[in-house]
């Protein structure tokens, strides 16, 4: 199944709250990004406002086209308030129904379905009885660990999940 955007909203704070198909969120703060060539066309709260959801894409019009790929939203989630540094991890659960929140220490948090990815090999672990509720958040990645197991997975991995 492709994941697509179902929904964004444009925040008076410029904090945008997105909503895919797989009904995954994330709300990413735009403002540290306003001074920017590529997206301070997006300080004029008309253009903020004047958003459109397509497939693969966030658009906004006005005096410069901005375009906004899940990717480049990603990336923007994870960027630290140093260039070239990213977020740390501020607060993580793992909540019943394999539903993860997190919270990075630049104010961007995301929630998301883990249930989809534990097919896979790097997330099956976390099928071992009572390992998903040990999770806690390191400086850049997530961490689950009992008696018998230690898997830690950077914040990156886990957003390359996301869509």
């Amino acid at each position: 199944m492709i994941v697509t955007f179902q929904s964004a909203i444009p925040k008076e704070d410029y904090t945008l709250e997105i909503t895919m198909t797989n009904n995954n969120q994330l709300v990413v703060n735009m403002k540290p990004h306003l001074d920017t060539v590529q997206f301070c066309p997006l300080k004029d709260t008309a253009v903020w406002r004047n958003i459109e959801v397509k497939d693969t894409s966030l658009c906004w019009r006005g005096s410069s086209k901005v375009e906004l790929s899940v990717d480049t939203l990603l990336a923007l989630f994870q960027t630290g308030e140093e260039t070239g540094q990213d977020s740390c991890v501020q607060e993580a659960a793992a909540k019943k129904d394999w539903k993860l929140s997190l919270q990075l220490n630049n104010g961007n948090h995301i929630h998301m379905d883990v249930e989809q990815l534990l097919e896979y090999s790097m997330f099956a672990p976390l099928l071992r009885r009572g390992l998903w509720k040990t999770m806690r958040g390191q400086q850049h990645s997530l961490l689950w660990e009992d008696q018998s197991i230690r898997l830690e997975l950077p914040v990156k991995s886990i957003l390359d999940y996301f869509a």
